[in-house]
């Protein structure tokens, strides 16, 4: 991407997460939830972004269930365990051109390594857009209410592994006590 291309990324992913976020808390206030983390979720499809939240009350009920395995309880695995209510961000009008801006970056593109190229550009913007939101106090102050904020592949894209865009964005957007928390 370019310089241009990538700002503009990260500018539409800054408004999507301000809007959204606030969406999604005023909607686990409502239900007198404590939001635990915040997060961008990918697919392959790099371009189709979304965002979500999830909360503490969740995730002890899913502690709670018979499908609840004390050796898998990471905070994907309560993502994933299908029990836990995700708090999808509102989809508005910045949304739909966050998706197409990202899309028509890569349609038709014939060059993998192009494609990843720009694939890693995507991944960079979310997180320089989460860390922009975070310093500008979007999320509050994480200090005190422990907010974890990530994103990762939902489709398990790059295997949530060392190196893959969840590690990153973990470490990069929060302390060692929440980077474990995420990882684990």
């Amino acid at each position: 991407m370019t310089q241009e291309q990538k700002q503009k990324i990260q500018a539409l992913a800054e408004a999507e997460i301000r809007h959204s976020f606030q969406f999604i808390k005023n909607q686990t206030d409502k239900e007198g939830k404590d939001l635990v983390a915040y997060y961008f979720f990918l697919v392959d499809d790099f371009f189709a972004a979304n965002n979500a939240g999830i909360t503490q009350q969740d995730i002890e009920t899913w502690k709670k269930t018979d499908d609840y395995d004390p050796e898998y309880d990471g905070l994907l695995d309560a993502i994933w365990s299908g029990v836990c209510e995700l708090y999808e961000g509102d989809f508005i009008s910045v949304s739909k051109e966050l998706y197409d801006t990202a899309y028509s970056l890569v349609e038709g593109l014939d060059d993998y390594d192009r494609y990843n190229q720009i694939r890693a550009d995507f991944e960079q913007c979310i997180i320089d857009a989460l860390k922009k939101c975070d310093e500008e106090g979007v999320f509050g102050n994480r200090k005190e209410n422990g907010l974890l904020l990530f994103a990762f592949y939902s489709d398990d894209y790059d295997e949530n592994g060392e190196g893959s865009l969840l590690y990153r964005s973990a470490e990069a957007l929060n302390d060692k006590k929440g980077f474990e928390n995420i990882i684990k």
